[in-house]
């Protein structure tokens, strides 16, 4: 039988793995955005410019 302190314990770590989950997931996401805004940025400036060569 598991006491009530490593019940309340083992909750609080599953807590705790499911906000790091959420967490990487929200980063993953706005990263995942980001890096399309970068490409949309990219792909105007070179339509724009004719230059392929971003620097």
């Amino acid at each position: 039988m598991v006491g009530a302190t490593t019940q309340r314990a083992i909750g609080q770590v599953e807590r705790f793995e499911i906000g790091v989950t959420a967490a990487a997931v929200f980063y993953l996401g706005v990263r995942s955005r980001i890096a399309a805004v970068e490409d949309s940025i990219e792909d105007l400036v070179i339509s724009a410019t004719g230059d392929s060569k971003l620097e």
